[in-house]
Parts: structure tokens; sequence; C-alpha cells
């Protein structure tokens, strides 16, 4: 007979790219047979409701709220499996395991400030945001000195133009690529 767990945290959001890590960590453990990381959107509250967890575990959490679940064969391989996923989304060291004092950037400009020579950004933030982030980003390539002229290839499905996509900035009348 397996055991069925799981841990909501509140305001916890992150990215799918972290989810799929902590699903996989919680995954690679003797005894577990299924385990996911997720956010509490009402779509993967009623997959989990459906697939046996109880429903008073989730009342109340929201699309910001991040949800580890597991079932395995007893309940020491389910603790152990939401610890391994809860330390890797809550990890306080940088890449490789290393220590990083640096507290992670919460704006474009906190990013710039740690990582002034970088031309690469990375946008993952809910999705409502991810265009205003995006655009940030743009903006701030596009004012360097010299510009990256690499800012020009992002494509946003938050704003449509023919067949649904619509590069970012909107290219000015006449203007080429």
């Amino acid at each position: 007979m397996s055991t069925s767990a799981l841990r909501v945290f509140a305001g916890a959001y992150r990215d799918s790219l972290l989810l799929l890590s902590a699903t996989r960590a919680m995954r690679d453990g003797d005894g577990v047979e299924w385990a996911t990381a997720l956010l509490a959107i009402p779509a993967n509250i009623d997959d989990l409701a459906a697939d046996g967890f109880r429903a008073n575990d989730l009342a109340g959490a929201g699309a910001n709220d991040l949800v580890l679940a597991v079932r395995a064969a007893d309940d020491a391989a389910a603790g152990a499996a939401l610890e391994r996923g809860r330390a890797l989304l809550f990890a306080e060291t940088g890449p490789a395991g290393t220590a990083d004092s640096r507290a992670a950037p919460r704006t474009i400009g906190d990013a710039v400030a740690q990582l002034p020579a970088a031309n690469v950004a990375v946008v993952s933030v809910p999705g409502p945001y991810a265009s205003l982030a995006a655009h940030a980003c743009l903006s701030w390539a596009q004012a360097r000195e010299p510009p990256c002229s690499a800012a020009w290839v992002l494509a946003s499905r938050t704003r449509s133009g023919p067949g649904g996509w619509e590069s970012w900035p909107p290219r000015a009348p006449g203007r080429r690529r």
C-alpha cells in the first residue's frame, strides 16, 4: 500500500525549469512511485484531487503557491522525496553547489549591476508580467553602447500580429531587420 503526501509553500513561485528539476530530484529516490512539483493553478489542483490527493490539503492555494506532491512506498520515502524537492527549490547555493553571497536580482537594474557585461537575458516570470519584463530587457539592450542587435529577435505571443506573433519592440514602418 503506497502513501501520498504533499506540501504547499505559499507565495513561492518558481519557474518551470526549477519545477522540472525538483520533480526529477523527488523521483530519484528509493520507494518513490510518482512525484511532481507544480504551481497551484486550478487545473493542477484538479489533477491532484483526481489523483487522490485530499482537496483540504490544497484549500486556499493559488497560482503563486508551490506544491510538492509525492506517492511512495511508505512515509519515510515520501518525506525524503519532499525534502529533496524542497532543498532544490529553496537552495541557498549558487551553481554546482558553490556558495553565492549575492542576492538574486529582483529587477533588470539589479541584474545589470551584478553582471554589467551580460548580453543575454532570460525572462522567467508569471505570464502576465513576461511582456513587461521582456520590454525592460530589450530597452536596456538598445540603450547599451553599442546596442545589442540580438535584442530584436525576441517574439512574444502576448501581442498578436500576422500569424499571432509580433517582434518586440514593434518594428517602425519601413524598417527592415
